[in-house]
């Protein structure tokens, strides 16, 4: 009924409202990328979006929720998955594949992802640098089985401490690559080509990364990426390749 779709309506407001204070209160930065992204992609219907929700990227998971309620009619986004790389396990006690602070949740109402957010927030912010997104996919993929796309939203400056885990993950991943990402970092490539998925930042959708790399074609942001012999995906310029730091995840640790 009219009357009905009316409460629908003012209940959304509402909590558009909510999250936008949300965002002004605890100064999240943002800075459109993930709008732009789902604006871009409709076509990802009966999704579960994976969220690193630690330091530096609260804002980009606010900024998709947010989306999400300001297109409540049409959003394919039905799951939410937050993860925390580990509560407030010190960093030497973290373990792949079990560093846990991950956390499900129903996308609608959105108001239960919201309620989400401090939840998580208060049992830890991260700590170190790389994040448990490989661990934070296989869950979101058990827990959530009807799920038909998966989109990681990461921090393209963050590594993946559970890298080697890739293989275990058995659907699609659509990566939005958040902060900046003039470089792109390799293990989010991989992750994307093994898993038969998708790049996107603020300006860009690489979707047809299998077929560029059987074409010895893939070139993003005027860098040229081929496989290695370890059959990794790297820049085919060494000088091009900013993520050093990232080299110790893509074995497991000693």
């Amino acid at each position: 009924t009219i009357s009905e779709k009316t409460e629908a309506e003012k209940r959304n407001n509402s909590q558009i409202k909510r999250i936008k204070r949300l965002m002004y209160q605890e100064k999240f930065d943002t800075d459109s990328t993930v709008f732009n992204v789902l604006d871009r992609n409709h076509q990802w219907q009966n999704a579960a979006i994976v969220m690193d929700w630690t330091g530096s990227v609260y804002g980009f998971g606010a900024e998709a929720m947010l989306w999400h309620a300001m297109h409540e009619d049409s959003s394919g986004i039905e799951y939410c998955t937050l993860f925390n790389d580990g509560n407030r396990t010190k960093n030497r006690k973290k373990i792949i594949g079990y560093t846990g602070g991950v956390y499900f949740q129903d996308a609608k109402p959105v108001s239960r992802v919201v309620k989400q957010f401090k939840r998580v927030q208060n049992k830890g912010k991260g700590g170190d640098s790389p994040e448990n997104d490989v661990e934070a996919l296989i869950t979101s993929i058990q827990e959530f089985p009807k799920a038909e796309s998966f989109i990681l939203i990461a921090d393209n400056y963050s590594c993946m401490r559970d890298f080697v885990l890739t293989r275990h993950v058995k659907k699609p991943v659509h990566i939005i690559l958040v902060g900046k990402n003039e470089y792109i970092n390799p293990q989010y490539l991989n992750l994307a080509w093994r898993t038969g998925g998708s790049i996107h930042t603020k300006d860009m959708d690489l979707t047809n990364i299998n077929e560029l790399v059987r074409t010895n074609s893939l070139v993003i942001n005027g860098i040229k990426y081929t496989l290695t012999k370890n059959n990794q995906l790297m820049p085919e310029n060494r000088s091009d390749y900013k993520f050093n730091y990232c080299n110790k995840y893509y074995v497991y640790p000693k």
